[in-house]
């Protein structure tokens, strides 16, 4: 494999997670919308050439990869179940929240109810990062903190890529590539996330909107603008066509270009693709409890732009 390339093709992956910049700002579910966005961005990226080229592997996305359980899937639904993965147990989802007017290190949610707190409080969840902590280990844009114990973040999904080119037997290798690629899954389903309003905009009362409580705390994580897009599948086919002509540099920008790079401020909302997803998504898009907040206390946690309409 070429010097640099490794890091290239991992970053490629999750460029194209960042296709949801050209839809209706709308999310998904961990079951059927979140693996089918990653097919999408998977086929999407240079993803397949460079296994074939770099890797000499010759199926692409669709070489089998087995773990050392025996599990033999291939690339593309090693992806797949990282990203569907990424909800499971369901307190996991507490670090899927980023506010971009906020740091990094206090941008999580805090608009949790009560019974998610406690639901949440004898697991490994019980604290809550924000999603670009949890993925990063970033605590500003330029800057990395010591992580935030996430077995499944962008640091861990390069150390198994390392062990995949290392190891010391065939068999070691191919979990180590299996491994990588679900753990990018899991990376891809952070940046997916932050195409949802609610997730940039500390909105987690929004999710209960359709609360089933007899449907377990794994289904209580679902909000309007997300049933919308599971329900109507083609608007990841839609989106996935329209980011052919998004224009998107990404090329010697930091990890965190994906997230947030601190441009929007809450006074200067654009619909520039220079900025992170978190920022546009906040900027042009509005969840339940956020809309026409402007006129609120500069103290209240609800957002001061007006949201809904066309960015100024």
């Amino acid at each position: 494999m070429r010097g640099s390339s490794g890091s290239q093709w991992l970053v490629g992956l999750l460029l194209v997670a960042t296709l949801a910049l050209s839809g209706p700002g709308e999310a998904f579910d961990d079951v059927d919308t979140h693996p089918r966005i990653t097919d999408a961005a998977a086929g999407k990226s240079s993803l397949d050439s460079r296994l074939k080229d770099d890797l000499a592997l010759p199926g692409g996305l669709d070489t089998t990869l087995i773990d050392p359980s025996g599990r033999p899937l291939s690339v593309v639904r090693w992806l797949r179940r990282g990203s569907t993965l990424e909800d499971a147990p369901p307190c996991r989802a507490r670090n899927h929240f980023h506010n971009p007017l906020r740091p990094f290190t206090s941008s999580g949610v805090t608009d949790l109810p009560f019974f998610v707190r406690d639901a949440c409080a004898d697991t490994p969840f019980a604290a809550t990062r924000s999603n670009v902590l949890w993925g990063t280990r970033f605590v500003s844009p330029v800057e990395k903190g010591p992580g935030a114990g996430n077995p499944f973040d962008w640091d861990a999904a390069r150390l198994a890529f390392r062990e995949a080119l290392i190891a010391g037997t065939r068999a070691e290798r191919e979990a180590a590539l299996a491994r990588t690629f679900e753990t990018l899954g899991h990376v891809a389903h952070l940046i997916q996330d932050l195409a949802v309003p609610a997730h940039v905009r500390n909105d987690f009362q929004a999710h209960l909107q359709h609360l089933n409580p007899f449907a377990g705390f794994g289904r209580w994580t679902e909000d309007g603008l997300e049933r919308f897009v599971r329900r109507n599948p083609q608007l990841v086919a839609e989106a996935a066509a329209a980011a052919a002509t998004l224009a998107v540099e990404f090329t010697l920008k930091p990890l965190t270009r994906f997230w947030d790079l601190d441009l929007y401020t809450g006074a200067n909302p654009s619909r520039d693709t220079a900025q992170g997803l978190a920022e546009y998504t906040n900027a042009n898009f509005a969840s339940q409890y956020t809309i026409l907040t402007e006129a609120f206390p500069e103290s209240d946690p609800k957002f001061q732009h007006i949201q809904g309409g066309p960015a100024r």
